[in-house]
């Protein structure tokens, strides 16, 4: 599986919960707080998708360097 998919998938987990535990807290009703959680976990994919650098891991970037002859 795509590690950055991952990191994204549970960074957006974890920002909906907060979010839908925040507004059930409030007194805003579980309905509204599953409304909250999957408004704020799909902006949140979408961000952490978009925002997260498209970079190759370290040891697949070192390999790639030409050979100094």
């Amino acid at each position: 599986m795509n590690r950055r998919l991952v990191v994204c998938l549970f960074g957006a987990i974890i920002s909906a919960l907060v979010a839908a535990v925040s507004a059930v807290a409030a007194g805003w009703g579980l309905l509204a707080g599953l409304a909250v959680y999957s408004g704020v976990g799909s902006v949140a994919l979408i961000v952490l998708a978009v925002a997260l650098p498209q970079r190759a891991p370290a040891l697949l970037r070192w390999r790639r360097r030409p050979a100094l002859a």
